[in-house]
């Protein structure tokens, strides 16, 4: 729940044709991506992230773990976890589709956008082939850590069982599902059965609650070896704390913390 849920309409897909780095290519079934790194740092549920790995089933993995093959779309379990979902079904990549991605914009403000690009959904009658009929895109906003889902137009599904939407990290109990009827949300029960359309131009979004930030950063005990970092815990909500030198993660402390000795 420290992820809000709202919804957009009449959002496109970001044209990312030219210049995308391909994950997967077209007619895969089962097949999951190499770990990539993001392109900066993306912070989920307390945890700073550099890398993530997607499969041709709509999934995908933060971490130096590679996102697992499976089809079995259960938001509510640890399977692949922390993982995040725009379209989770028993899908493949259509022979004229496949996964790429791309990091678009400027530092502070870069999004990477994670293009499935005609997918095969789902694949009732076999990968071999098929021809996409959906797209969907999973972006990753540098800063402000925005989870976001844009979708093109997807049909009614009518086989594999239905889909997932949502994200999971931590223990199972530990997720957002989305339901595409209706545009809510639930952090109790996962909907992994959705067989709905989902209009062109709908976008989800996850706005992480930002806690306030620190004041007051000051230096003492500066030597040619070190020095004293001190500040104000302005916040009530916080995972933790990240010290970065020059742009390296050099500590992750506790909620509550206010000082960070360097050396």
């Amino acid at each position: 729940t420290t992820y809000p849920f709202s919804t957009l309409g009449g959002v496109p897909l970001e044209d990312i044709s030219a210049g995308a780095t391909q994950l997967l290519g077209g007619g895969l079934d089962d097949t999951a991506s190499a770990v990539t790194p993001i392109g900066f740092d993306f912070l989920f549920d307390g945890v700073i992230h550099s890398q993530f790995s997607c499969n041709a089933n709509g999934l995908c993995r933060l971490g130096d773990a590679q996102v697992t093959i499976t089809f079995s779309n259960s938001l509510a379990t640890v399977t692949a976890a922390p993982k995040i979902a725009p379209f989770w079904d028993d899908l493949c990549t259509g022979v004229d589709g496949g996964v790429r991605y791309m990091v678009v914009g400027e530092a502070p403000n870069r999004k990477l956008v994670v293009d499935f690009y005609n997918m095969k959904i789902t694949r009732a009658g076999g990968c071999g082939g098929a021809v996409g009929n959906g797209s969907f895109q999973l972006w990753l906003h540098e800063t402000t850590g925005i989870i976001q889902f844009v979708y093109g137009p997807i049909a009614a599904t009518t086989a594999d069982g239905g889909y997932s939407i949502g994200m999971q990290s931590g223990a199972a109990t530990n997720f957002a599902s989305v339901t595409s009827a209706g545009a809510t949300v639930s952090y109790d029960t996962a909907n992994n059965t959705q067989m709905d359309a989902i209009v062109g131009g709908t976008s989800y979004l996850f706005t992480p609650n930002a806690p306030l930030a620190p004041t007051g950063l000051a230096f003492s005990e500066v030597t040619a070896l070190g020095m004293k970092l001190t500040w104000a815990d302005n916040a009530d909500n916080e995972a933790g704390y990240a010290v970065f030198r020059d742009d390296v993660l050099v500590a992750s402390l506790a909620a509550n913390s206010t000082e960070f000795v360097d050396s």
